[in-house]
């Protein structure tokens, strides 16, 4: 009989206005039909499969309502106060294998004097690993220097998508429709982001302010709303890799690209509909290209592609560590291209192959093009910073994209006054004040100088201008990324194949176009 009863707590998010009403009217109807005390204490309702947390009131098991975290604190440490008024564990999202956990706690515990934002990433990776210290550091350096306007300090729930679309979409739900976030980090991978944009951060109602410091891939939404990136997204990489190779003048180019988010969004800025339903490079003569499958590193695509053109004077690869494979294969096979174009997530892949074989004539041949996404100065600092506090991990540019991403999206909360609503659009809005005004550099971290300035001139109603760790975060409001110089990388030593820099391209901004220049 308990269970029946209980089963009338479960609630879908159109009835939460009337749902704490309901529930209480069908437990007393229960409790006078079984005329006996449900319970004395909130443990005594455990025992009921609800919807939700439930609270003893009155000998009755009802809907555990509340206003603020403190009144859902005898339900369990993880319970707060979620986006509807009701007690949610805040670690716990359905669709999501592993819990969720609290990756900054002030005070180790729920307070009422706490705003807490999200974040998703792939904590199974060397890459989500990076971000969630460098998200970590900059939450706690945030805290450590001021508050939102409020006086709260920011807590972050974060979630593991270990890799799969469809559990980053799961964290992304259960943060932004239960916990009741109105910022998420992440995530960093492009099919996670677009599924967490298509599903989550552009869904009626869902008022939630999402930064990627790493995804580029356009998401099929406008990324001038609540869709935001530390990193030029796809239109810009596409064109500076363009250009790039028209500079080159080569004849003929193969081309093969990963079929997912990533790939697709770079291989659709690089080419233009030639109006006979084909995709191609402009200015190329000759040319071919294929894609590939996740499950596939491309090499059966390059020796397709060779049969058509078996000399091409220059080849092109657009994916991640699996590049690495391609390269491998192309020395194997003694193609000798001019030069070998590789889009920035393919870094590890090269630097793995050229340990690996030592083929000094296939180094030579590669160039990375990628955006400037570390501060001369200030990456530096992170980097001293993070491995002072994490002697294990593996740096990267994710490092300064992901801080920049984190401690952005709390400056422009910041930025908004106390009493006003924290959400998605209104963190939106804020955004043109972190572009214009007072010089604010995140490597000023002496005494945390640069949070203290920054809350400082955001708090009296003005402006800064922010130098990040990735460089200068000149967003392009209209698109919700940032417009940044792009680099051409070289590798002259295989035994420490460190990118060295051969050209920069000078782009228009706001605009996609640009220069190069040795």
């Amino acid at each position: 009989m308990f269970k029946a009863c209980s089963n009338l707590f479960a609630r879908s998010r159109g009835a939460l206005a009337v749902g704490g009403i309901v529930a209480a009217a069908v437990a007393g109807a229960c409790t006078a039909s079984l005329d006996f005390t449900e319970c004395t204490v909130d443990a005594d309702c455990d025992r009921f499969e609800a919807g939700e947390p439930l609270r003893c009131d009155t000998n009755r098991c009802v809907p555990a309502t509340c206003s603020n975290n403190s009144e859902c604190e005898g339900l369990g440490g993880s319970q707060v106060c979620g986006l509807d008024d009701f007690c949610v564990d805040a670690l716990v999202a359905a669709g999501v294998d592993d819990d969720c956990e609290f990756l900054v706690l002030p005070g180790n515990s729920v307070k009422d004097k706490l705003t807490l934002i999200g974040a998703v990433y792939n904590g199974d990776s060397a890459i989500g690993a990076l971000a969630e210290a460098s998200f970590k550091l900059a939450v706690e350096d945030f805290n450590a220097g001021t508050t939102m306007a409020n006086g709260n300090a920011v807590g972050v729930v974060a979630c593991n998508s270990a890799g799969d679309p469809e559990q980053a979409s799961a964290a992304a739900k259960h943060l932004a429709e239960v916990v009741g976030v109105p910022a998420i980090l992440g995530p960093l991978d492009d099919d996670d982001f677009v599924e967490v944009a298509n599903k989550v951060s552009v869904v009626p109602g869902n008022l939630i302010f999402t930064m990627t410091p790493t995804a580029v891939a356009p998401t099929g939404e406008s990324d001038s709303g609540v869709l935001w990136r530390t990193i030029p997204g796809a239109d810009y990489q596409g064109k500076a890799l363009r250009a790039r190779l028209l500079g080159g003048g080569f004849g003929s180019v193969i081309m093969v690209f990963r079929g997912d988010n990533y790939g697709l969004g770079l291989y659709e800025a690089l080419t233009e509909d030639n109006g006979m339903g084909q995709r191609v490079i402009p200015g190329i003569g000759n040319q071919s290209n294929l894609s590939y499958g996740a499950d596939e590193n491309g090499a059966g695509q390059l020796d397709t592609l060779l049969g058509v053109i078996p000399e091409p004077e220059a080849i092109v690869l657009l994916g991640g560590d699996e590049v690495g494979e391609q390269l491998k294969h192309i020395a194997d096979l003694g193609v000798a291209p001019k030069k070998i174009y590789i889009s920035h997530a393919g870094l590890r892949g090269i630097q793995g192959a050229l340990l690996e074989t030592g083929d000094a004539a296939l180094a030579g041949r590669i160039e990375l093009i990628a955006p400037v996404s570390e501060h001369p100065d200030n990456k530096t600092v992170l980097y001293t910073r993070l491995q002072e506090r994490n002697p294990n991990v593996i740096l990267g540019t994710e490092a300064p994209l992901s801080y920049d991403a984190a401690m952005t999206t709390l400056l422009a909360m910041r930025a908004i006054g106390d009493g006003k609503t924290l959400t998605g659009p209104v963190i939106a809005q804020q955004m043109s004040r972190l572009t214009s005004g007072a010089p604010i550099s995140f490597g000023d971290v002496e005494s945390l100088a640069f949070v203290k300035d920054a809350a400082n001139a955001l708090g009296s109603g003005g402006s800064i201008d922010m130098i990040g760790n990735s460089g200068e975060l000149g967003f392009v409001l209209a698109k919700g990324q940032p417009c940044s110089p792009f680099v051409s990388w070289g590798f002259t030593d295989v035994a420490s194949p460190v990118p060295v820099q051969l050209a920069s391209y000078a782009t228009a901004c706001p605009d996609a176009t640009g220069t190069w220049a040795e």
